[in-house]
């Protein structure tokens, strides 16, 4: 998990990417990429859909079975990690907080192009884009 200092600097890094390509795009629907918070702290009572990419040995499902699954127009929380993968503990944490587990099929992507692909896709599925 990423210290505090280094979250914050690096949420400035993806909000300017995302802000980028939402200029690019001419994207009237943009992403919103949150300031990094503590994983004990997430306030998704309300947000059923709840994705965790990893890459760990968890039981999860490929990202496109799971949104043939679900209510893709409801609200998302997508936890996508740093590149060294969760930790158990955070692995825990998702747990409890009923997140789904799901991987991309080929290649493990970068953490922002990860969040970009992922939200492109969910947003294409719901006739955003």
């Amino acid at each position: 998990m990423l210290n505090k200092n280094k979250a914050n600097k690096e949420y400035g890094l993806w909000r300017k990417i995302v802000n980028d390509a939402t200029e690019q795009s001419r994207n009237i629907k943009p992403t919103v990429i949150e300031k990094p918070v503590n994983l004990n702290s997430l306030g998704i009572n309300n947000i059923e859909n709840r994705i965790c990419l990893a890459t760990e040995n968890v039981s999860s499902k490929r990202l496109n079975m799971y949104l043939e699954e679900i209510d893709i127009k409801k609200p998302f929380v997508i936890a996508i990690g740093p590149e060294k993968g969760w930790s158990s503990k955070d692995i825990e944490i998702f747990k409890k907080l009923d997140f789904k587990f799901v991987k991309l099929q080929g290649n493990i992507l970068r953490t922002e192009t990860a969040g970009l692909v992922i939200g492109s896709i969910i947003k294409y599925l719901k006739g955003e884009i």
